[in-house]
């Protein structure tokens, strides 16, 4: 006997031959390329007459939209219109429990997968919204709950940066699945306990039977302004408010380091660990005064001076965090800091930013294919480019200049070589800091030391420098360096799974960063 299929989608009822698909609900998501990644669910259910399939779409819960249901052959789609008449449109094949096909809005088109998710419950992700903020669990690690913006929430331990979306299987009750987006098998079962503090409890219940318990707390942040040799430096400090920190750190980003947005994510992940975290505006960006860019001396007195604000509020023992160009800046701070207690780098280079340029541009021409006498043309421009920026003669600047267009001949490319204009602006971030060597101050420290480092990294590359670091803290007692495999230098495990099926983001790190400041009491 022939089943029929009943669609109706917000009232709309229609009748059609169709296999009929597995009862409950569906999640996915659809890719529009420019026109971004949406969430989906659709939902299944039996009645009298059939089956009724009902399109959600997560971020479009709102009055005013129509939708109707077409069948082209074995094709299912659902086409919903916006109160503006910009249509959306999902057309594919439901088999058995996966439904897949071409996703199109507006002037946009790409494809969308949906799964089933047995136990999925018709629950407005905006309900438990008040399940955002950090989770201390009982199993030593801590997971943000962080909610995306069409309000579901999303897991991420900061241990090992795994991400999961909570998918409610009931009022307070949730289940994970092995990736972002992905509802089976079921990995793990949450109960949220809210208690009569308004504090949140979550009980979480893995696969195996191994349970956990976590305790809610947020971040407080409090902004504060630094002066300096007459510059004021507009700053914050963050840290967790469940219990009393003692451990603090000065905050040195990279390269994009101008504004404390620009190093939010490494801000928020030390505060939950527990440390308090003063991050601040870079000279001449964002609400801070001065100019840029500045030499790493200056940036390196300036986070001396932050470190002495944490101490002056009660936090100590205060140390240094240095990411990528943070390298040369927090071990110089470190080195000038008679109180501080620690450092800890990411990607750190140990050589001039002369050589460390030197290294990886041509090291990423060889990986582009480049031949010898190309390579040599680059290498012999770079190296006049770094003495034209040690000292601004016509002598210096004639050599550069040939160079550059000797290797440009050979099939260099113009963004791999400095500047070609002599404006002195151009060149004066390099002029400041090109011949910084880092490894003087290293080599005074008698702290204890955590770098990190990323296996493929292209940019500071592990084979060059952790050697020459491990050299230059010959004479400290409390060495840790570590390569960690597999990632480059943003320490970010990349995947070619599209985003739902994926099970992770950001920087990886964390879980040695929390072993290594808990076995020394930094942090609890």
């Amino acid at each position: 006997m022939k089943k029929f299929l009943r669609v109706a989608i917000l009232g709309v009822a229609w009748v059609a031959a169709q296999a009929e698909p597995t009862p409950g609900g569906w999640i996915g998501w659809a890719y529009l390329g420019d026109g971004g990644d949406l969430p989906l669910r659709v939902w299944f259910e039996q009645d009298a007459e059939g089956l009724v399939a009902r399109f959600d779409g997560v971020p479009w819960r709102q009055r005013g939209w129509t939708s109707e249901v077409r069948l082209d052959g074995s094709k299912l789609s659902l086409v919903t219109a916006t109160p503006k008449g910009t249509a959306i449109e999902l057309s594919g094949t439901v088999e058995s429990d996966r439904w897949s096909g071409t996703a199109e809005f507006a002037d946009y088109s790409g494809d969308f997968e949906l799964l089933h998710a047995p136990g999925l419950a018709d629950i407005a992700p905006e309900s438990y919204a008040e399940l955002a903020g950090f989770y201390r669990m009982s199993d030593g690690d801590v997971v943000e709950a962080k909610p995306r913006p069409w309000g579901e929430i999303v897991l991420r331990s900061i241990r090992t940066g795994q991400q999961r979306t909570l998918l409610p299987t009931g009022p307070d009750t949730f289940m994970t699945g092995p990736a972002r987006y992905l509802p089976t098998p079921v990995e793990a079962r949450y109960e949220v306990i809210h208690g009569e503090d308004g504090g949140v409890t979550l009980l979480r219940k893995g696969r195996n039977g191994e349970t956990s318990r976590g305790e809610s707390f947020q971040l407080r942040s409090r902004e504060i302004k630094l002066s300096r040799d007459g510059v004021e430096l507009a700053a914050t400090i963050t840290e967790p408010d469940d219990r009393s920190v003692t451990s603090g750190v000065a905050l040195l980003g990279g390269a994009t380091w101008e504004s404390r947005d620009t190093v939010a994510f490494w801000t928020r992940n030390l505060a939950a660990l527990g440390f308090a975290v003063i991050a601040w505006d870079r000279r001449g960006h964002g609400e801070s005064g001065g100019e840029a860019p500045s030499a790493f001396e200056v940036t390196a007195g300036d986070a001396v001076a932050a470190a002495a604000v944490l101490r002056e509020q009660g936090v100590s023992p205060v140390g240094y965090f240095g990411i990528s160009r943070g390298g040369w800046t927090a071990p110089r701070a470190a080195a000038t800091d008679p109180s501080a207690a620690f450092l800890m780098l990411l990607v750190p280079p140990a050589t001039t930013p002369a050589v460390q340029e030197q290294s990886s541009r041509v090291a990423q021409l060889r990986a582009d294919g480049l031949d010898g006498p190309a390579l040599e043309a680059a290498s012999r421009a770079l190296e006049a480019a770094w003495r034209f920026a040690s000292v601004d003669s016509d002598d210096r600047w004639k050599t550069y200049a040939e160079r550059r267009r000797a290797a440009l001949a050979m099939g260099i490319p113009e963004d791999v070589l400095p500047p070609s204009e002599r404006d002195p602006e151009s060149w004066r971030w390099s002029r400041l800091n090109m011949h910084h060597d880092p490894r003087p101050d290293l080599a005074s420290l008698r702290i204890p030391v955590l770098a990190l480092y990323g296996e493929l990294d292209a940019n500071v590359l592990p084979l060059v420098h952790r050697p020459l670091m491990a050299d230059a803290l010959d004479q400290a007692t409390d060495v840790t360096l570590v390569t960690i495999p597999g990632v480059p230098h943003n320490l970010g495990r990349s995947s070619e799974l599209p985003h739902h099926r994926s099970t992770g983001v950001g920087a990886e790190g964390f879980d040695m960063i929390m072993e290594w400041a808990r076995a020394r009491g930094m942090i609890e």
